[in-house]
């Protein structure tokens, strides 16, 4: 836990001739926080929380804050997300096997739902602790590219060990890949200098099981097409449906055909990448995700 007696928690305003305080920012700086044995997070706590959290995951090769640049820096200016956690989730996008991934993104959103006060804890100044009953009435997942298959993969896993939590998430997608990738150009978009040789070859693939398993119409993406219409016909777990989707008008990466029961795409101008990344003069993504708050 961290002493809170520095002057980032402050909105310092120069007043000649003195330095007046005038406000406090709505979120703490952000930290990296270790949520497991070799696994961590990087979070933005709210100064008041609400009770609920923006969780981001990111896509193939991506990076928990850089693949959603800016929004770590705008959100903290929106009235609308002054009480919502922002929590950018990492993972090995590269070499981990899509289940797994999937299964330790279901046991991270076990301890949110659960009893998520002393992982908050750790990276907040002493007088911020929350308390030992704090918790999360709801979470809203936003996925970009693969990010989107991993937490559908687990929240069809949570339903199936017949987790509560389920009702209280919220999806909100950018270029999905439930419909598949094209891999090579998947493959050699994160990948500096990997020739293309070696992916015409099939060596990558022995460092990478993903690109098989974005494959269009491979067997893990079949499957998870079929779970979730099944879950879904049986009247179960509501939020497999997505809240929003945002496609890319010049996507190059994914396909944009529909998913199961998601709604119509929102399409984008921009590619597979930039349709995640709000700035000053393309506010669109950051306005898709304050409609959800």
């Amino acid at each position: 836990m961290l002493v809170d007696n520095s002057r980032e928690n402050y909105l310092f305003v120069l007043r000649s001739p003195c330095v007046s305080i005038v406000a406090m920012p709505s979120h703490y700086p952000e930290r990296v926080v270790q949520w497991a044995s070799k696994r961590s997070i990087q979070a933005i706590w709210s100064r008041n929380p609400g009770g609920r959290a923006l969780l981001f995951i990111h896509g193939y090769g991506g990076n928990p804050v850089g693949t959603w640049a800016d929004f770590h820096e705008l959100l903290p200016t929106e009235a609308k997300a002054a009480p919502c956690d922002l929590i950018f989730y990492d993972y090995d996008g590269l070499r981990a096997d899509m289940t797994a991934s999937a299964e330790i993104f279901r046991q991270f959103l076990d301890s949110l739902f659960g009893h998520p006060a002393p992982l908050i804890n750790t990276s907040l100044p002493v007088s911020a602790a929350r308390p030992v009953e704090f918790g999360y009435q709801e979470i809203i997942i936003i996925g970009h590219s693969l990010g989107a298959v991993i937490a559908r993969l687990a929240i069809l896993q949570a339903n199936d060990a017949g987790k509560a939590w389920t009702a209280n998430l919220k999806l909100v997608l950018f270029a999905p890949a439930h419909m598949g990738a094209n891999v090579v150009a998947l493959a050699l978009s994160v990948i500096s200098g990997l020739p293309f040789l070696m992916l015409a070859a099939g060596v990558w693939r022995f460092q990478s099981p993903l690109i098989d398993q974005l494959t269009r119409d491979s067997a893990e993406l079949r499957t998870l097409g079929e779970e979730t219409r099944k879950v879904l016909a049986e009247g179960k777990c509501h939020c497999l449906v997505a809240k929003t989707v945002v496609h890319a008008e010049h996507e190059k990466i994914v396909s944009n055909v529909k998913f199961c029961s998601d709604p119509p795409a929102i399409p984008f101008d921009g590619d597979h990448f930039s349709v995640c990344k709000p700035n000053l003069g393309f506010p669109d993504p950051l306005n898709v995700v304050l409609a959800i708050l």
